[in-house]
């Protein structure tokens, strides 16, 4: 419990003994990977186990969904992450996926090759059992590389090299751009109430930590660009 003032912690068993590449949670359940094998737990135990051999660097629970993505691979792991079937590849066999959000009526994931990046939509099937191709939803401007993204209260958040971008959409689900805030782009997203908290790598050239900016707040409304600051940093 991180909340309290002396917050307690309980190590965890049966993790992969290397690197984490990516975590999620539904809530309860909990997803972690090391990119060889998935694996699960629960906010009720600290004991994880392998349930997929499947090769996935990127999770993300969307919408209802467990997503995932191996290079240029997007896979659905829902419900429990012990089937994953693949959704979609990319044409571009360099082209790799960087995260998913949670749009108004869809999925989003964010990807890139080279200097060219681009966030796709993935529609819902109308009867929940399964995801439609996904369609170009929205670009950067070349030479602008994505780094996260993230979605909370009906927006899309996308860490760039520019900065943090919040985006809004259209009808149709494409994303309408705002202008990069911040003097660092964010590799991770997460929101809570009326905050958007976003992680903030070398931030001022000695610090890295958290940022988070005010959905109820803007700074420029037409530009899209809420009120926002550094949070808690570390050297």
């Amino acid at each position: 419990d991180a909340t309290v003032d002396t917050p307690t912690f309980t190590q965890c068993t049966g993790e992969p003994g290397g690197s984490i590449l990516d975590i999620t949670s539904n809530g309860y359940s909990v997803w972690i990977t090391d990119g060889l094998n998935v694996y699960s737990s629960n906010t009720g135990t600290g004991a994880f186990s392998s349930v997929s051999t499947t090769d996935i660097d990127v999770l993300d629970f969307v919408k209802g969904r467990l997503m995932g993505a191996e290079d240029n691979e997007i896979f659905d792991g829902t419900p429990a992450g012990s089937t994953w079937t693949s959704v979609f590849a990319h044409g571009e066999a360099q082209f790799s996926w960087v995260g998913f959000a949670e749009g108004k009526s869809a999925i989003y994931a964010g990807g890139q090759a080279g200097d060219k990046a681009l966030i796709y939509r993935l529609p819902i099937k109308p009867d929940g059992s399964a995801l439609d191709l996904p369609i170009v939803a929205g670009q950067l401007p070349d030479g602008e590389t994505l780094t996260g993204i993230g979605g909370y209260l009906g927006f899309i958040f996308l860490g760039t090299s520019k900065g943090v971008r919040m985006c809004d959409t259209d009808t149709q689900g494409n994303l309408i751009l705002g202008a990069p805030f911040g003097p660092a782009s964010a590799r991770c997203f997460e929101g809570q109430d009326r905050w958007m908290w976003f992680g903030w790598t070398n931030y001022d050239g000695t610090s890295t930590g958290l940022g988070r900016c005010d959905l109820s707040v803007f700074a420029d409304v037409d530009r899209r660009v809420p009120a926002y600051a550094s949070d808690l940093m570390v050297t």
